[in-house]
């Protein structure tokens, strides 16, 4: 759920922790280990106050600005989180795991070519399985199908046992119309995290493209099972129903969606 600014400043204005440390402004190291006491605890408001300061005293403290950044990436404020790598590497341009994590901020702020450019970077220094993934999953996006396939066999030829490529690689096989290749990397998923709920939704999908309606239905449901606050695979469920002419069950389905989308 996303947290207000609001929030967060009230956060800080009920800590009796960072007054304390607040008033010691003389020593970094001792704000940073103040803020990874408040991160560890989940509190990011009060983490970035005290990163904030140990930068403020020292504007090289290059883990410092890794440590706000993270804080600011868990707080869902991207652009921040940018920043703060961005001047880490001001300080240190050769630290893969930095510039990993500026490219993953920029993921989740939807800035594909950014992040791309950035895991093309880390690649550069390096090569793992997450890596490939990554910048798969970012080409995925944005709509560069043949990239993001080619990222992840490579990521499976680094690490086999990496099971979420098979998910990932499935839902762009999905996406460019293959769904031979799409069900069989997802019944992969499923044989290794049986208890994934998103592999049964994504299998539910295939199935229902190529109109295996029973099928289609077995797998939502075994979704709804294992995640009932799910709007979508109750009406994806519900499309399965109309289908086979069962249109009180679709209707019981839509109206389930329904409640759990004013929720």
């Amino acid at each position: 759920m996303k947290k207000t600014i609001n929030s967060y400043l009230a956060v800080i204005a009920l800590s009796p922790l960072l007054l304390i440390t607040g008033c010691n402004r003389g020593n970094p190291q001792e704000h940073k280990a103040a803020g990874d006491t408040f991160l560890a605890a989940g509190n990011e408001a009060a983490a970035i106050e005290e990163y904030t300061i140990a930068v403020s005293l020292d504007p090289d403290y290059r883990d410092a600005y890794i440590a706000r950044g993270k804080a600011h990436r868990e707080a869902l404020l991207l652009d921040r989180a940018v920043a703060d790598y961005t001047q880490s590497l001001k300080i240190d341009s050769r630290d893969p795991e930095v510039l990993f994590e500026r490219a993953t901020a920029y993921l989740h702020n939807r800035e594909y070519d950014k992040a791309i450019s950035d895991y093309t970077s880390v690649i550069d220094y390096r090569q793992t399985s997450i890596d490939f993934q990554y910048r798969g999953f970012a080409y995925h996006h944005q709509k560069n199908l043949d990239r993001s396939i080619e990222d992840y066999n490579r990521a499976l030829e680094l690490d086999p046992k990496n099971d979420a490529v098979y998910l990932w690689r499935a839902r762009t096989w999905q996406d460019a119309k293959n769904l031979e290749k799409a069900l069989a990397d997802i019944d992969i998923y499923i044989e290794r995290a049986p208890e994934s709920h998103p592999g049964y939704f994504t299998r539910g999908e295939i199935y229902l493209e190529q109109k295996e309606y029973e099928n289609a239905i077995a797998d939502f449901t075994q979704t709804i099972e294992l995640y009932p606050n799910s709007p979508v695979a109750l009406r994806n469920r519900a499309e399965a129903y109309v289908a086979l002419g069962d249109e009180d069950k679709a209707s019981a389905d839509r109206e389930q969606a329904a409640s759990l989308e004013e929720e």
